[in-house]
């Protein structure tokens, strides 16, 4: 009987073989193949095989198998080799396909991979480390069962943090400011007539008659940063620290933008106008009142000044009366020359 290998029907006789008497007669039975000179070894699962009710002998002699389950009735002629249950063939597992030092186990004709604790797949070639080839391209890669999750660096967003997030995109900067981009907000640049935080609030202006010193022309740095370049504003240095800058006394902000108004917290007292410069401040005081924050009261001032000067003027004109009084009578004597 021949059976081969991938078939799904096995060929099998279906006729009774009849009268087995012609194995009496010095018949040979060839297991695995045609003959011993084929070179053929058997590559399938074998099990117990039995002519006429009589089992093969797998058995060598040798071997301790006792009780045999019959006396044998055939003579193996290959005595140097035994056949063996189960299912054997070529080995699946030479050479290894299991990587990454995986073991292999052989189920015939089929291999199972035993993988280490890092890697998983058929084959042992996927890593249980799904950050390990650092998906996340400006954030940390957090690892997760099956996934993997970016949190991103400041300024990025998406799955692997490779999308740039435009912080002036939609901003509420208005009045004709510009939008300054930070890695985590922005600010608004404001012209000099308007302030706050979005440059929408006025700023008062400032009466004729009172005479301002003009605000100085300060200059403006540019800075190499590490996503882009950005500017220092009222004379600011750039800094060793990304996106920032060194201000001068009177200025804060993260690029020196915004000029400290000294008149928000209302040093002016007493209705004093307050002038905001660079650093420093100026009240303009009502006629009443001086000093650096009108804090003075001077109204009574002008009325001693005024009482002052009416006695003065008071005591000049009883002088004069009576100067006039003590002096000797004048006569004026009028002569017409002919």
């Amino acid at each position: 009987m021949a059976v081969d290998g991938g078939k799904e029907e096995l060929s099998v006789s279906k006729t009774t073989a009849g009268n087995l008497d012609f194995l009496k007669e010095g018949a040979d039975i060839f297991l695995g193949g045609l003959s011993l000179d084929a070179g053929v070894n058997l590559s399938g699962c074998l099990g117990p095989v039995e002519i006429g009710g009589l089992l093969l002998p797998f058995h060598q002699d040798i071997e301790l198998n006792l009780p045999r389950p019959q006396e044998e009735q055939f003579a193996r002629m290959n005595s140097n080799a035994s056949p063996q249950y189960g299912c054997w063939g070529d080995s699946v597992c030479t050479p290894n396909p299991c990587k990454n030092e995986g073991v292999c186990k052989d189920l015939f004709d089929l291999h199972h991979c035993t993988c280490p604790s890092k890697w998983r797949g058929p084959l042992c070639q996927e890593s249980t480390n799904t950050c390990f080839s650092s998906p996340c391209i400006y954030g940390n890669c957090t690892n997760l069962p099956e996934r993997y999750k970016c949190v991103c660096d400041v300024g990025y967003s998406g799955e692997q943090c490779e999308v740039e997030v435009n912080m002036c995109e939609n901003n509420n900067c208005g009045n004709g400011a510009t939008c300054l981009k930070g890695f985590e907000s922005y600010t608004c640049l404001c012209p000099h007539n308007v302030t706050g935080q979005y440059c929408d609030e006025k700023i008062p202006e400032i009466p004729w008659y009172i005479e301002t010193n003009p605000l100085p022309q300060l200059p403006k740095s540019t800075c190499m940063g590490t996503r882009w370049n950005y500017s220092c504003f009222n004379g600011g240095n750039c800094s060793e620290t990304d996106s920032t800058c060194y201000c001068l006394p009177g200025f804060t902000g993260q690029w020196c933008e915004k000029d400290v108004d000294e008149c928000a917290s209302d040093p002016c007292m007493n209705g004093g106008f307050c002038l905001n410069y660079v650093n420093s401040f100026e009240c303009v005081c009502d006629m009443d009142f001086s000093g650096v924050h009108c804090q003075i009261d001077v109204s009574d001032f002008y009325l001693y000044l005024f009482l002052g000067l009416w006695q003065n003027l008071f005591q000049l004109a009883s002088y004069l009366v009576i100067r006039l009084d003590n002096e000797p009578d004048i006569e004026w004597i009028f002569h017409v020359n002919d």
